[in-house]
């Protein structure tokens, strides 16, 4: 097996390095063939991560965060190269979502005895994200925080800008186009997703990231009291039964809006609507634990 590990070495804190080593060092236990790289903060996991492709890389592993692994999936999805996750992030939500462990170790060691399970890809312009695309509050709130916030306090910096964005932001009337059905709302935040979680909330209880489709939730309203009222709906997971928060199940997704919003994508802003987001079904190869390859009952071709 040639494998390629991408290290951020700026996600999450400094302590975890020898963690990482150790996790590295388990990866070569099975005389896998192991290249490891760092990105230097500088978000070169694209171009390491199409470097891997090029020279015939079996697995590439994103060791970091969720950014990180959004910057590895860019050259990933339609190829048969599998992507292994060891997370050492600030929230880990792809991580958590699928299962890793948590611990560096305990990550390489499922990805030594794990399956594969082949996932939905979302695609936004020339962007691929796993997660979820948002509009409007939580794009807001990301670009509000300083890089150097994020490393040193984790999830209370985003707490601190959620807060300042609250009394700051407010919504614009919007087209959302949802598989050519047209929409027109005064939107706060729309949320375009792939998996059950939504950074540290639930979010959607049916999405499943291998079914070709995109739960889309729709936050309306204006002022500060519909703002707090959606974090707390949101916190309390009352938000499927609020008046102002429309879901809709889509393969396909387009935004525009009088003002434009800012758009975010597994956590990284990457521009403002006008924004189109499409579901590439099953385009990504990903090694998950045994336990949650078997849960899912892969079917027998995604077998490893």
């Amino acid at each position: 097996m040639k494998v390629c590990v991408i290290v951020n070495p700026t996600a999450g804190q400094a302590s975890r390095r020898p963690d990482i080593d150790r996790a590295i060092g388990f990866l070569r236990a099975p005389a896998w063939d192991v290249s490891v790289f760092h990105t230097d903060g500088g978000h070169r996991g694209t171009e390491l991560a199409r470097l891997a492709v090029a020279e015939g890389c079996q697995l590439v592993v994103a060791c970091g965060g969720d950014g990180t692994i959004n910057e590895v999936i860019q050259a990933l999805p339609g190829t048969e190269v599998a992507l292994g996750v060891i997370p050492t992030g600030t929230a880990n939500v792809f991580a958590r979502e699928m299962g890793i462990p948590l611990d560096p170790v305990e990550a390489a060691k499922s990805i030594v005895a794990g399956q594969n399970r082949y996932l939905d890809v979302g695609m936004s312009e020339d962007r691929c994200f796993l997660l979820w695309a948002g509009a409007g509050f939580d794009a807001q709130v990301l670009l509000n925080v300083k890089p150097e916030a994020k490393r040193r306090w984790g999830i209370p910096a985003f707490a601190v800008s959620a807060l300042v964005t609250l009394f700051r932001f407010e919504g614009t009337r919007a087209e959302v186009v949802l598989d050519g059905k047209k929409l027109s709302r005064r939107v706060l935040l729309v949320v375009v997703s792939n998996i059950k979680r939504y950074a540290i909330f639930e979010l959607s209880r049916q999405a499943e990231p291998d079914d070709g489709l995109f739960e889309v939730f729709i936050f309306q309203g204006s002022g500060t009291m519909t703002k707090v009222r959606h974090l707390l709906s949101l916190a309390l997971r009352r938000h499927h039964g609020s008046p102002d928060v429309e879901s809709y199940r889509a393969s396909s997704v387009a935004l525009q809006s009088e003002k434009p919003l800012i758009v975010q994508t597994d956590g990284d802003v990457i521009g403002k609507t006008p924004m189109r987001f499409q579901v590439a079904p099953r385009a990504l190869k990903v090694i998950v634990p045994e336990l949650e390859a078997t849960r899912r009952a892969a079917s027998p071709h995604d077998q490893r």
